[in-house]
């Protein structure tokens, strides 16, 4: 039997594909396209999920799409039509990402449209299913935990009807606690400032997440006149400083909310300290009511092992400060916590919510993309005209290459799925140049000064650097320097002495671990500098023809494609 699990039309398109065993694959189809965030339907991630399983897609017994296009207008449209005329706006192709009545009809025929782009006998008659949206954002993290029982928090911009949902899971079953509705939203809430700050919805979250660091707390009472929670784990918005229920993306924050915080700010222009103080208000918000909704939801189950999954579960540095703030004891979030892991979520919702399949699969690593040969590396340099040697111990010549000063782009085995580079498709550099986190913003990534870099630590030394000492796979969650080791490590310590951790475990990624390890030797620092082998605005390296173009536009000094070396 095997389920392949698609999310499309909205943005992050995927695929993955189960099979008798477990997980076979799992893709981006930006990675493919080289169109981030891209919301086609993906063509080319279906077939590399059917070619890493050795199958055609006549194969498949199974297809599981992310969304309910139908709970969507059923739920949408009464709130759209008490809304007129001004949700007419909602239309406009600026409205939305993907303009609504594209999506929806893009949704309702997704079945024409898949058999469209593949090679399908008239005889293929698989069972579709078409997954509740945050159903299948719980079953992606629920169903390749460590945990038989959890708590189950998704939370993100929106779904069918819903921005959040409060579940817990036992087994094979996962029961909805609470749905908080949209337009009442957290996740699309953090958004709208996103935009509001002159970066884009649904891209650059991240950047906000940055920017709170440097500022303060200045409209701590504004956000609390903007989001109200319950005793019951959930929340409702003031739709008076809040406009995208009416214009979607026209026009996402109000006059009102103008008023108090004035005019948005334009896309380029400096960044003053009212931008810093509203990113970190912002952060501020989502972090006490994201506390207040898993004090609540711990209240309904009283089970300690949390898992969590949605847009709003990619704010590592507020998964950071969960323990500390709830009765929660452990943490599972998988490393495509947004939407593109809706696709491995539909497709484990049908085999073990559906079908009641048992449960097979503990997700402990992120690397279910394609790899590639030796003659592949090899007719990638060459087709370019670069010279290149092979070396037998690549981990210690790498260690060493680093401890030097060089940045390296570094391409190994299998790709991530997700939006984090975990040390196969990742650029590595010297944590302890305090000059390297602006050359590597400048010269190689391109992109904004106050954005940090990630140390990548070897498992077994994280309670020695950090001050919390849980593994963190996935770089998914932000953890406090201890005082002694924040200086060691500039070039990965951010501005409030904080680092978004890669625990890197020698179990799940040999060859990575090694290399941290000699720089160790080399260095004492059991820490490396890691970042998504790409620049800013396009997807990280799938081939390694992407390595090679990526290589020669940027300051990279030198690439590793397996244990191939090429050197500026």
């Amino acid at each position: 039997m095997y389920i392949l699990g698609i999310n499309a039309f909205l943005h992050d398109s995927a695929a993955s594909l189960i099979g008798p065993e477990g997980i076979i694959a799992c893709a981006e189809e930006e990675r493919f396209t080289r169109v981030k965030h891209t919301f086609a339907y993906p063509k080319n991630a279906v077939d590399y999920c059917l070619q890493e399983a050795k199958i055609d897609i006549n194969k498949v017994t199974h297809v599981a799409f992310f969304w309910n296009p139908y709970y969507e207008l059923f739920h949408k449209l009464p709130p759209f039509l008490k809304g007129l005329p001004f949700t007419l706006q909602l239309f406009k192709k600026q409205a939305a990402i993907n303009p609504f009545s594209r999506r929806i009809i893009s949704m309702i025929r997704f079945k024409p449209i898949m058999k469209q782009s593949h090679k399908i006998r008239p005889d293929w008659k698989p069972t579709f299913h078409l997954v509740n949206h945050h159903m299948a954002h719980a079953a992606s993290s629920f169903y390749v935990s460590p945990f038989n029982e959890a708590s189950i928090l998704t939370a993100d911009g929106y779904s069918e009807y819903g921005s959040t949902l409060l579940a817990y899971g036992k087994g094979n079953r996962m029961v909805k606690l609470k749905i908080v509705k949209f337009p009442n939203s957290l996740g699309q809430l953090y958004g709208a400032i996103t935009e509001f700050l002159g970066y884009k919805i649904c891209n650059c979250e991240g950047k906000v997440m940055a920017l709170a660091s440097f500022g303060k707390d200045r409209y701590h009472d504004l956000f609390d006149k903007i989001v109200q929670c319950d005793d019951d784990g959930g929340f409702e918005m003031n739709f008076k400083y809040i406009a995208y229920q009416k214009y979607g993306l026209i026009r996402l924050m109000s006059e009102k909310f103008e008023n108090e915080v004035g005019l948005p700010r334009k896309k380029e222009a400096e960044i003053t300290e009212r931008d810093y103080d509203l990113a970190a208000s912002m952060q501020s918000c989502l972090e006490r009511n994201l506390f207040k909704i898993l004090n609540q939801l711990y209240a309904k189950t009283r089970v300690s092992n949390l898992c969590l999954a949605g847009g709003v579960a990619l704010n590592s540095v507020a998964n950071g400060k969960i323990l500390d703030n709830t009765p929660f004891k452990d943490i599972y979030i998988q490393p495509a916590a947004n939407d593109a892991g809706t696709s491995i979520g539909s497709a484990l919702y049908v085999k073990h919510f559906v079908l009641n399949q048992p449960r097979n699969i503990h997700m402990t690593h992120a690397y279910w993309g394609p790899s590639y040969s030796d003659k592949e590396y090899e007719a990638a340099f060459e087709k370019r005209g670069i010279q290149y040697r092979k070396e037998k111990n690549i981990e210690k010549t790498c260690a060493k290459f680093i401890a030097e000063g060089k940045i390296i782009g570094w391409f190994q085995g299998r790709m991530e799925f997700g939006p984090r580079a975990l040390g196969n498709r990742s650029i590595f550099a010297d944590p302890r140049d305090p000059k390297m986190k602006d050359r590597l913003n400048e010269k190689v990534k391109h992109r904004e000064p106050y954005r940090p870099f990630a140390p990548a630590i070897k498992l077994e030394s994280v309670q020695d650097y950090f001050e919390t000492g849980d593994p963190e796979p996935f770089m998914l969650r932000v953890y406090r320097f201890k005082n002694e080791k924040a200086e060691k490590v500039p070039a990965v310590n951010h501005v409030d002495d904080t680092g978004r951790v890669q625990t890197v475990d020698r179990k799940t990624n040999a060859r990575f671990w090694k290399l941290i390890d000699e720089f160790e030797t080399l260095t004492g620092i059991p820490i490396i500098l890691n970042t998504s082998f790409n620049i800013q605005g396009e997807p990280i390296v799938c081939t390694p023809d992407d390595a090679v173009n990526c290589y020669l536009g940027t300051d990279i000094d030198i690439l590793i494609l397996g244990n191939y070396i090429a050197e500026k």
